[in-house]
């Protein structure tokens, strides 16, 4: 490393000199340019917005052929300010980070220097109105807020500038010699050539101390999040393990200097949102929902759909929020889980709460998952909110409700430790767990491998937050279809095969037997040219006791009884009939499932939706489901129709019996 100083000492220090310092740390090349003039345009227009007691430290490959030969002067004559020249080894890809590191340190030596920015040769300013002195003066003045804020020490923190081609991503970061004195560089070598801005932008958010700053809007033009750069990116998995060590320095830096004070972190969450129906008005109640004290909340936007055509006003969206907000578009239509998966990768944050975006969300949603976090944060993985749905209005939604196929939407109010929760409204703790993109995109199954795979990661249960609590909406105005629920089934029924742990056998069910009994009527028609009565009266007595059976147990059932928007026999009778046309829509995908792929083992088979956290459950489903499977049995017993409708009677007295036990 060599290097070129045109060295214009300062004078004197005053503390107004000292305040203004501000130096650009710039790796510069001219590759892809084909003369001195084109290399330097983006940064002889920049340095118009600049302070004039601005430095520029420049690393400049030994082997450019166009710079690496010009002395620190020449560069002063062409961009009017103090610059220092770095020669450096050429490498490919080049070690950007690693070159910043050796800029600040250099930087740092010089006494009057104060302020850093890791700038880059293809940025341009494209805020015409910003002024030399006003952006920078904005920058100070946020230095300074932090300070007064939160009693920190002068200088600690970040300030990220707006660039408009990542929008809401902390790029370029202003630090103060602060930073550097805890770092002894920008960062440590860990990194390569990615990932320090954020990096930076998240490990100051612990305190606080982190903000975009709106009155300089730059733009990569060659880099960024929307072009490619001129060279590979190197990315590396800085926010786990990596982050933790880095705050622990910062933490230890606090206490060397300030022993007598103690500085919280604060907790962080990322709101992550995945969007296909672009409903605006219902994202920004989100977005204004209020902020804990001591948290730090910031929400992800990823929109599922390429052509959408409000596209704009997303991006007014996101100006409308800067540094709260941040979207993401997705290249295809990829589905909820794969939206979320890119919600989690751009997350940082200790916590990420998912929300659908159509669910409405209470003003303390919030607050309500930060109190629940400091009570039980240390114990948990997640934390389950409370999703509900308006009260029913007609028979088909009283049906839904009758069916628990809503159960674990409100399960926070029954369990303490739920093992899982619907993506509506849930909170998880950041690991490596990520939703699986064999479920299908229209959901189901996708919520509770997530849950599952982050407990057994984290060795800690969820639990409950039925404070948290948000209201969704009943599904095309009330007027869904069963083939919703159905389709559910083709990403759940997957779970047999993932967990099998939480997997067991079970009696047949209506639907297994009904194909069973369609088989054996084919059989027949084909091979015989007739179909026995015997076979066609025991598929419509299955219906009927499957229907009896329900009926039974759903008109004495507290759950179904409450939630009808009527109490008469006969509506609730008829709402049964609707839960039980539901339900076996359901399992009717499970069977579907398992037969298109093939998976014969698989039927009798059943999923443990408590994961194994309820003692005895399987064992209460296997008695219930004997009870019903000798109910439709019945029929095949050489007996009487007299006989048959009394056990019939006797089997049905039964099972009532025993639902009432269970």
């Amino acid at each position: 490393m060599e290097c070129h100083a045109f060295a214009l000492r300062y004078c004197h220090s005053a503390d107004s000199v000292r305040l203004m310092a501000l130096c650009l740390c710039v790796p510069i090349t001219s590759k892809g340019k084909s003369n001195v003039d084109e290399c330097l345009a983006n940064l002889i227009q920049n340095c118009t917005y600049f302070p004039q007691t601005t430095e520029i430290f420049l690393a400049i490959d030994k082997d450019d052929k166009l710079l690496a030969h010009h002395e620190a002067a020449w560069f002063v004559s062409y961009l009017k300010l103090k610059c220092v020249v770095m020669l450096v080894e050429s490498s490919s890809p080049p070690p950007l980070v690693q070159w910043y590191n050796e800029l600040l340190c250099m930087a740092a030596k010089c006494g009057h220097l104060e302020y850093f920015v890791l700038w880059g040769d293809d940025i341009k300013i494209v805020d015409e109105e910003t002024r030399r002195e006003k952006w920078f003066d904005a920058v100070k003045n946020s230095f300074m807020r932090y300070h007064k804020e939160t009693g920190l020490p002068f200088g600690f923190g970040c300030v990220a500038l707006n660039d408009m081609s990542n929008p809401g991503f902390p790029t370029f970061p202003v630090v103060h010699r602060t930073h550097i004195n805890i770092f002894k560089g920008f960062c440590r070598p860990f990194f390569y050539n990615q990932d320090a801005d954020p990096w930076v932008f998240q490990v100051y958010r612990r305190w606080g101390v982190a903000s975009i700053e709106s009155s300089l809007v730059i733009e990569n033009q060659i880099g960024g999040a929307l072009n490619e750069p001129r060279y590979q990116r190197q990315h590396v998995n800085w926010k786990d393990e990596e982050l933790i060590k880095d705050i622990s320095t910062v933490q230890d830096y606090l206490k060397k200097i300030e022993n007598k004070m103690q500085y919280s972190i604060m907790t962080t969450i990322d709101v992550v949102i995945p969007t296909f129906r672009s409903n605006l008005p219902l994202l920004e109640q989100m977005f204004r929902m209020k902020i804990p004290k001591d948290c730090s909340v910031f929400f992800i936007l990823v929109v599922d759909d390429p052509n959408t055509k409000q596209r704009s006003k997303f991006e007014n969206l996101e100006k409308q929020f800067l540094g709260k907000v941040r979207v993401r578009f997705q290249k295809e239509n990829s589905g909820a889980s794969m939206a979320r998966n890119r919600g989690l990768d751009e997350s940082a944050s200790e916590w990420i709460l998912f929300l659908d975006d159509d669910v409405e969300v209470s003003e303390n949603l919030l607050e309500s998952y930060a109190d629940q976090i400091a009570i039980y944060g240390k114990h948990v993985c997640g934390f389950v909110g409370k999703s509900s749905f308006p009260p029913p209005m007609t028979s088909r939604q009283a049906g839904f409700v009758m069916s628990y196929l809503s159960y674990f939407w409100d399960v926070s109010t029954r369990m303490q430790h739920p093992p899982w929760g619907v993506t509506a409204n849930l909170l998880v703790r950041r690991t490596s767990a990520r939703f699986h993109s064999d479920f299908v995109k229209t959901g189901g199954g996708e919520d509770i491998a997530m849950c599952i795979d982050t407990a057994e990661i984290t060795g800690q249960k969820f639990c409950a937050a039925p404070e948290a609590q948000i209201l969704h909406p009943w599904w095309q105005s009330g007027k869904f279809s069963p083939w919703r629920f159905f389709n559910w089934t083709q990403g759940d029924g997957l779970l047999i095969d993932k967990y099998p742990k939480f997997s067991y056998m079970n009696f047949p069910n209506v639907i297994e037997l009904s194909v069973l009994c369609i088989a054996l009527m084919s059989y027949s028609a084909f091979f015989f040219k007739s179909i026995p009565r015997w076979q066609t009266c025991w598929f419509l007595y299955l219906w009927f006791m499957e229907f009896t059976c329900d009926a039974i147990h759903l008109m004495t059932n507290d759950r179904s009884s409450a939630s009808l928007y009527t109490t008469g026999n006969l509506l609730r009778l008829k709402c049964a009939m609707i839960s039980t046309y539901f339900k076996n829509f359901v399992e009717l995908g499970h069977f579907w499932v398992h037969a298109k792929r093939g998976k014969v083992q698989n039927l009798c088979t059943r999923f443990d939706w408590y994961c194994g956290q309820v003692p005895g459950i399987r064992a209460v489903e296997r008695i219930k489901g004997f009870s019903r499977c000798v109910i439709f049995l019945l029929y095949l017993l050489p007996l009487t129709q007299a006989s048959r409708a009394a056990l019939c009677v006797v089997g049905l007295t039964s099972f009532a019996f025993l639902d009432r036990s269970f």
